[in-house]
């Protein structure tokens, strides 16, 4: 259904299943009447539709396929609460302000929610426990991008209005990589307390205002951990649990001051340690959990933090 600009209204009242659903192009409908829809045996993609909320879908107990939830300018809140096992994006709703469903799942393949400027409140999927896979709708891949650690299970990216994360308090596991990137006002990363480990690599990449990493839990992460252009990050406490990654690269955190907790880690293959002015007395920690080898290099740091030498 789709492809109108002019169809205000749309009745779907004695469906309770169908295959792929999709409403696409219908920026003026305002109203959606679903009322005994229960199970979608494929996909739901909601894209510039004009529905100002979910409610036509309250009684939607299963998605089967991918749920896209895409560029619908007129969404202000998203609690729907079937049950999925797929993939969920909520990408580019410019004025959608709360995220508050999602939670009757415990594994999925992916999740990405990202670019809704306006959202304030991430307080859902809080039944997921694990991440499966990542990513595969081409259509929102630019809020996430395939760099060179990539594919994403995980991406939260561009939501410019979003301070805590207090959804996700489940997840424990990711299959591929993680990503938090590119949010002003984000302050912590605290429903992410219970990730215990990441298959791939952890990216957490300008946020100017994280000061708390929240993912103390975190004991594993097969591939790199970066962290980079986090202006208020003063330290890395919350990876305290941190054991094993195989590369750890931390740059360009102008507020960053200590490094301590990484003596934590009991296996790495290299550290990188770039431009944070004002990170000083960094080689403990370095020495410590590069005691065999020299597996690290730092460079434009504060004083006690530019040198290679554990000498």
């Amino acid at each position: 259904m789709g492809y109108s600009d002019l169809l205000t209204s749309a009745q779907m009242d004695s469906v309770t299943e169908c295959g792929t659903l999709f409403l696409e192009s219908l920026a003026k409908l305002e109203t959606f009447s679903a009322p005994k829809l229960r199970h979608i045996s494929r996909d739901l993609r909601l894209q510039f539709v004009g529905l100002p909320d979910l409610s036509s879908f309250k009684s939607l107990e299963a998605v089967s396929g991918d749920i896209l939830i895409l560029n619908n300018y007129a969404l202000l809140s998203a609690d729907i609460d079937p049950a999925f096992s797929k993939q969920v994006a909520i990408v580019g709703n410019v004025n959608l302000k709360t995220i508050t469903g999602f939670n009757s799942s415990t594994t999925a393949t992916a999740i990405t929610v990202g670019e809704n400027y306006a959202l304030a409140s991430l307080t859902g999927f809080n039944g997921i426990r694990n991440l499966t896979g990542h990513y595969s709708i081409m259509n929102y891949k630019i809020v996430c991008v395939d760099d060179n650690l990539g594919p994403w299970s995980f991406c939260l990216s561009r939501n410019q209005n979003l301070t805590h994360v207090s959804g996700f308090s489940a997840l424990s596991s990711v299959s591929e990589s993680a990503r938090i990137s590119s949010h002003i006002r984000l302050v912590s990363l605290d429903g992410l307390r219970n990730l215990t480990k990441i298959g791939a690599s952890l990216l957490i990449s300008a946020n100017d205002a994280i000061d708390d990493l929240g993912l103390t839990s975190l004991k594993s992460v097969g591939g790199s951990v970066v962290i980079e252009r986090n202006q208020k990050l003063s330290n890395l406490n919350s990876l305290g649990s941190l054991e094993s990654v195989d590369r750890l690269s931390i740059s360009y955190n102008t507020g960053l001051t200590s490094i301590d907790a990484i003596e934590s880690i009991k296996s790495v293959r290299r550290v990188g340690i770039y431009d944070n002015p004002n990170l000083s007395d960094c080689l403990t920690p370095l020495c410590y959990i590069c005691s065999v080898g020299n597996c690290f290099k730092t460079e434009d740091n504060g004083p006690q933090c530019s040198s290679n030498d554990c000498q």
